[in-house]
């Protein structure tokens, strides 16, 4: 039973290789078979005891496609596609915040900001510039990283003026929408 995985891919593989060979005789021999017919103008013998049919003469004009044929292209429905022309990138001109990498943790973390709110039992969930989302003993929060102590944001990766340019794209695109990545 332990080489059951082994034998079912062998099988499968062996019926791949054997259709990939194997098929395009079995087509060929057919295909030769009805063109002897059609030739002599003798029914078609019946694969597998089906009803017997008189294959007519091939009428004028018309090309029979074979499996290896390539006669089914026709050249004038090929037409190439302009591919679209890009404008080249304008440069990156603003910074990229890079969040700490782990994130911090502690147990029993205590976070006290600023004006005067505590957090209890603190774990970060996400970090932004200007801004960290955290679950807390009384739900979730996302506080202003600048509110924090200063040991914090040096753990959190702050820049006040990495943060600045933060909101101020979050507002340009709340107030115009249209403007997200121009």
């Amino acid at each position: 039973m332990k080489h059951f995985p082994l034998v079912l891919i062998f099988l499968v593989l062996g019926g791949a290789i054997y259709m990939r060979f194997q098929q395009p005789k079995a087509w060929n021999n057919l295909l030769d078979s009805l063109r002897a017919n059609v030739a002599a103008e003798t029914p078609v013998p019946a694969p597998e005891e089906e009803a017997v049919a008189v294959v007519p003469k091939k009428p004028a004009g018309v090309v029979y496609i074979t499996p290896d044929s390539t006669n089914y292209l026709n050249s004038g429905h090929i037409t190439e596609v302009a591919q679209p022309t890009h404008a080249p990138a304008p440069p990156v001109t603003s910074r990229v915040f890079v969040p700490p990498s782990p994130l911090p943790s502690q147990s029993a973390w205590t976070w006290t900001t600023s004006d005067g709110k505590t957090y209890h039992n603190v774990i970060i969930e996400k970090v932004e510039a200007d801004r960290v989302s955290i679950f807390y003993d009384q739900g979730s929060a996302v506080i202003e990283t600048a509110v924090l102590s200063p040991d914090l944001q040096r753990l959190l990766n702050y820049d006040p003026d990495l943060a600045a340019e933060t909101i101020a794209a979050r507002q340009k695109a709340k107030d115009n929408p249209a403007s997200v990545g121009q």
